[in-house]
């Protein structure tokens, strides 16, 4: 009995367990992706914001509750939330114990039944019908929304682990000046956003990057392996995308750009990554390569990048700081060190510079898709305009979701109508009979 193990007694103690619970939730969802949640309050982003059991929910304001047919309530004006399977009395039942000042574990008290059911209303109310202000409150507090999705549209849009996790890696920023200092130290430092990015600060809040080659590659703090070049091939759009980015090329002479696009190959930055077209799903798509191996040449030069940002803005230098966050962030964007969770990562960077610099910061927009397409020149007069048209003052609050949300439709039925365009001069007057969207898109200096 008092026999000593040695090594075997140590591997065990030593086993990275957080990791492994995270790979097998990982796997346990590959298998089939969730289906789209309803809209949010925006109406054009899915709600991903789940609640949790300490939350105090009230009912969204001016929303009168009717019941409709079998499995249905109906939201006036004009919406409705399918109730999948929940008897509508029931539903009531659980409208009626939410007051404002109930947590969720006493509104399932209250109600009685499955904690299931509670559950499922929960994934299929809140947002629309349900909120829970003071939730997103506390992380609106500590980290923006719209800092940290595409476009600035609803909280609740936004999935709560991942915020959790930005609000972790943002902190984590603080060691920054450190982690520059020398290249193996930037490289540690950038696992380690990665592990919180997917993991959380504790190790146990866990999130899934959207991208589908997370389901059997992504490995937190792990830089992709030599030879994975093609298993982590980045989709660029679909065709009748690529009027708009032909139209943005040539408002900003970037004539590499417009032919890459035209002509479907090429390359980018000499060892940064090069584009192909090549057939994925039964279609002919435009794919962006990023470099086969993640070298130490390549993390050197990011972190000279960002150090210059993190310099210039020190200095109030703003212009200076916009060009080198410009060439980070398209860098770090073509080398996609990791599997997964590339662009949250360095647009949490950009903004974390960004908020020194500029007093703001921006929302992902289509940024990624610009890196990937436009020369270092190109690129960086994209950034600059995005910067002057989408930056967010800090303190901004909750109007930048509502004020963004009314631009937005008008903006993607503009950049729709430019990808029929046959020349760039067509695009132009097309684009010149709304100004305020053209400027929007990115396509008035």
């Amino acid at each position: 009995m008092n026999a000593d193990h040695g090594p075997d007694l140590k591997a065990i103690l030593a086993f990275p367990w957080p990791l492994h619970d995270y790979l097998r939730w990982v796997a346990s969802l590959a298998a089939e992706r969730p289906a789209p949640t309803p809209a949010g309050p925006s109406g054009d982003e899915p709600t991903r914001f789940l609640a949790e059991p300490a939350d105090v929910p009230v009912l969204a304001p001016e929303v009168d509750v009717q019941s409709g047919p079998a499995g249905l309530l109906t939201l006036a004006p004009a919406r409705a939330v399918m109730l999948g399977g929940i008897l509508a009395e029931r539903a009531h039942a659980m409208l009626a114990a939410i007051d404002g000042r109930r947590t969720l574990t006493e509104v399932a008290s209250r109600v009685g039944g499955e904690a299931a059911e509670l559950n499922h209303f929960l994934r299929l109310t809140v947002g629309t019908l349900v909120l829970v202000p003071g939730a997103v409150a506390a992380l609106e507090d500590q980290l923006p929304g719209w800092e940290i999705a595409r476009l600035p549209t609803s909280p609740y849009a936004i999935e709560r682990s991942y915020w959790r996790n930005m609000i972790a890696v943002r902190r984590a920023l603080a060691d920054l000046p450190a982690a520059l200092a020398a290249v193996d130290r930037f490289a540690v430092f950038l696992r380690t956003l990665h592990v919180r990015a997917l993991m959380g600060e504790d190790l146990c809040s866990f999130y899934r990057p959207a991208s589908e080659v997370a389901d059997h590659l992504i490995r937190p703090g792990a830089i992709r392996a030599a030879g994975a070049e093609g298993a982590v091939a980045v989709r660029l759009g679909h065709d009748e995308d690529e009027g708009y980015y032909r139209l943005l090329a040539h408002t900003v002479g970037d004539p590499y750009a417009s032919g890459m696009v035209r002509d479907g190959a090429g390359g980018t930055e000499p060892g940064w990554g090069r584009i192909i077209r090549a057939e994925v799903g039964g279609e002919r798509r435009l794919l962006f390569l990023p470099p086969a191996t993640v070298s130490s040449a390549h993390l050197e030069e990011l972190a000279a990048l960002l150090g210059t940002a993190v310099g210039r803005a020190a200095a109030a230098d703003r212009p200076g700081s916009a060009a080198a966050l410009a060439l980070f962030h398209q860098r770090f964007v073509r080398l996609h060190p990791f599997a997964g969770g590339n662009q949250s990562l360095a647009m949490n960077l950009v903004n974390y510079v960004l908020r020194r610099s500029h007093a703001g910061a921006l929302p992902h927009l289509h940024l990624d898709l610009c890196a990937l397409r436009f020369s270092a020149a190109g690129y960086q007069e994209v950034f600059v305009r995005a910067v002057a048209e989408h930056l967010c003052p800090l303190g901004a609050g909750g109007d930048v979701y509502l004020k963004h949300r009314q631009k937005l439709a008008r903006c993607l039925a503009l950049a729709g109508k430019l990808g029929a365009c046959s020349s760039p001069a067509e695009g132009l007057a097309l684009a010149s009979e709304s100004p305020v969207e053209a400027r929007l898109l990115l396509l008035r200096a």
